[in-house]
Parts: C-alpha cells; sequence; structure tokens
C-alpha cells in the first residue's frame, strides 16, 4: 500500500506500465562556462546514462488521463562484462531511484554512473558502455513490482547469490546534467 495523503489503492490498481525501453549510453561530463570564477584546467570524462522510457495509464481515481502517481522506484541494473568479485562472482552496478509526480502518459528517468566509479569497479580510465554486457530496470509502486525490461529479456539480477551488487547508479540531480533536459525526465525524490 501507498502511504499518500488521500491515496490507500494498491499499485497494481492505480498505475498501468507498459512500452518500457532501455537505452544505455555514454555522455562526457559538460563543459559549463562561468564567469568570475577561477578557471581550473580539466579533461571530460565520460559518465554512463540510463534511459528508462515507459508509458503509464493512472487509474480514474487518480485523475485518469490528466492524473498523477504519487511516486514510482526503479531499480537499474548494469552487469559489467568480464569483472569478478572477490568472491568470483559477477559485478552488478545497481542502484534504486524514486521518482515523484509521475503524470499519465509517456514518461522518462534517467540514471548515471560516474566516471570514479567506472574506474572503481573496472580498474580502467574511460570506461564505457563496450564495458556492460546485460542491463535491465525493475519498475516498482508501493512496493509491488509493476514492470521490467533487460536487454537478455529476463530478471538477470535475480541470481543473487551469482552476483556482487555494487551500488553506483546516481540520480541526475547528483550529477553535473542537473540543470539539462527541463522537463525531459522525471525528477527524483531527494
Amino acid at each position: 500500500m501507498c502511504a499518500t495523503a488521500g491515496f490507500s489503492q494498491d499499485a497494481k490498481a492505480s498505475i498501468k506500465i507498459s512500452r518500457v525501453d532501455v537505452k544505455l549510453e555514454a555522455q562526457f561530463t559538460p563543459l559549463i562556462q562561468a564567469s568570475n570564477i577561477v578557471d581550473k584546467r580539466w579533461r571530460p570524462k565520460q559518465w554512463l546514462e540510463v534511459q528508462v522510457d515507459f508509458k503509464s495509464a493512472i487509474a480514474r481515481a487518480l485523475g485518469g488521463r490528466e492524473g498523477t502517481y504519487p511516486s514510482l522506484e526503479i531499480k537499474y541494473f548494469l552487469a559489467f562484462a568480464g569483472v569478478k568479485s572477490a568472491d568470483g562472482k559477477q559485478v552488478v552496478g545497481s542502484g534504486t531511484i524514486n521518482y515523484k509526480d509521475v503524470a499519465a502518459d509517456e514518461s522518462h528517468a534517467l540514471g548515471f554512473v560516474s566516471p570514479a566509479a567506472l574506474k572503481r569497479i573496472l580498474q580502467k580510465e574511460n570506461g564505457g558502455k563496450a564495458d556492460v554486457s546485460v542491463f535491465g530496470v525493475e519498475i516498482s509502486g508501493g512496493g509491488e513490482p509493476l514492470a521490467f525490461k533487460s536487454s537478455t529479456g529476463t530478471k538477470f539480477w535475480e541470481a543473487a547469490d551469482k552476483i556482487s551488487f555494487d551500488e553506483c547508479v546516481i540520480p541526475k540531480e547528483r550529477t553535473p546534467f542537473a540543470p539539462f533536459w527541463g522537463d525531459f525526465d522525471l525528477q527524483a525524490v531527494k
């Protein structure tokens, strides 16, 4: 059940998620110019961006086509090719981001892996898309799984006995990309 004021229906009766698509992209740190500061010499590094696109239908009780669902949780999973933990398990980058005010119809959510996290996990400079073998997401509302999508078509992350999770996926608000793309993507709960 959701604990939002005036909201007591279960998630599956309140929101339907369909047409989930997940894209993995490389993004270089944006170069932002500002005046009245001391300039620092630096080189843009590569970030991983996971973009989740989906459609949602909201129950009439929450406004239908004009409504919003209070909050969705998206869990991100990225299996790094050939990277094993000390105990021989597959390293999977993960992260859970809560997004608020999910409007009916089309939505986009973004998750990022920083260059520093990539270097730590991959033990090399300039890791990127080619270092990820499979990826996917699971979308939940009020603790209830609503949809998933992965590049393999399965929930590969459920083989927890063979996986070592590394919490490295962060919301856009914690990256240099925060001021970009306006209202394109959902807002993460802080």
